[in-house]
């Protein structure tokens, strides 16, 4: 990472600090409309959030223009600026173009590091400044983690789907081979003038033993942004693990705490997959997003008044049941 980026990072930092003390804009004030971190804004107006390799040039862009809209600020020029100082050319047109001043010095802006750039996110609720944040990713809102979360291609899920497809092949088969065989059973007692036994009274002779759907003990479900990105769908797990995110850059690993819900933005046609053992629940952006159980797709009518969709394992096990109809 070059020092002109470094550098370019630090004085746009200090000249949106400026801006908003100017504008008598108190950090609460943008916390409470753009929904970012305390620690987060502190740390975009100490370093531009270039110390984070994680806040990649979209993430970047999303929360630059909602800081600009609350201070306001002219979105263009902020992002215009912002490219300038990725590209580590920023010589204070910000200030310029706002208040007509020269272009502030080095010596304004805290010391840190400053980021690379890829992904594209929206401007909602992110991770803590001193933890990696992924491209698409879930930091949770009550416990900061060291860790790191990913988004997944959705391997498991395109094995379990096609796991899936080769059973039911199988299952058309044995049904084709069974009415096959049925039909030349009928034509063989009709032939030798022997009674075939009608469907009921087979049935009533020799009932179907079929056995219960069983779950495995975890759940893998799958989100998938199908009408517009998720920036972001908020989740709760039961269920303590760690988060695979891979992007055409990163690989990144995030471990997520039980009961500690996260933001996680997926972009469109997208799908994070994760596990649970009895419970998850989602939050914002539900509407937008296509929910599937191992290879079950869930029905849309799981929000309840208050906007959040929850999948159990008692409501999965009876649509399971109910598709396949099995006891």
């Amino acid at each position: 990472m070059s020092d002109a980026r470094i550098t370019a990072g630090r004085r746009l930092a200090a000249d949106l600090n400026s801006v908003r003390k100017e504008r008598g804009v108190s950090v609460k004030d943008i916390m409470d409309a753009t929904r970012l971190a305390e620690n987060v804004v502190e740390e975009l107006e100490k370093t531009g959030l270039f110390s984070n390799p994680m806040f990649n040039r979209v993430y970047l862009r999303s929360i630059f223009r909602s800081y600009a809209g609350v201070v306001g600020l002219d979105e263009e020029n902020v992002l215009a600026a912002l490219e300038e100082a990725l590209d580590g050319r920023y010589a204070g047109s910000l200030r310029q173009d706002d208040a007509g001043e020269a272009p502030l010095d080095d010596s304004a802006s805290p010391a840190e590091e400053a980021a690379p750039e890829t992904g594209e996110v929206d401007t909602q609720e992110t991770a803590p400044a001193t933890a990696p944040v992924p491209p698409v990713s879930a930091i949770p809102d009550e416990a900061q983690s060291s860790g790191r979360v990913v988004l997944l291609p959705n391997m498991r899920g395109m094995w379990a789907a096609g796991i899936a497809a080769l059973v039911l092949l199988a299952l058309i088969v044995v049904a084709l081979t069974w009415v096959l065989t049925r039909d030349d059973a009928v034509e063989t007692g009709n032939e030798t003038g022997a009674t075939v036994p009608s469907t009921e009274s087979l049935e009533q002779a020799a009932p179907v033993d079929r056995p219960g759907i069983m779950l495995p003990d975890t759940l893998q479900i799958g989100v998938k942004a199908v009408t517009e990105p998720l920036d972001p769908i908020r989740i709760t797990l039961d269920l303590e693990q760690e988060f695979l995110v891979v992007t055409a850059t990163d690989t990144v690993v995030l471990p997520v705490q039980p009961s500690v819900r996260f933001p996680l933005w997926v972009e469109m046609d997208s799908t994070v997959a994760f596990r649970f053992l009895e419970t998850a629940r989602f939050e914002r952006e539900v509407e937008n997003a296509l929910f599937t159980v191992e290879g079950y797709e869930l029905p849309a009518d799981w929000t309840d008044e208050a906007g959040i969709y929850t999948v159990n394992r008692d409501s999965v096990l009876a649509l399971i049941r109910r598709t396949s109809d099995a006891p």
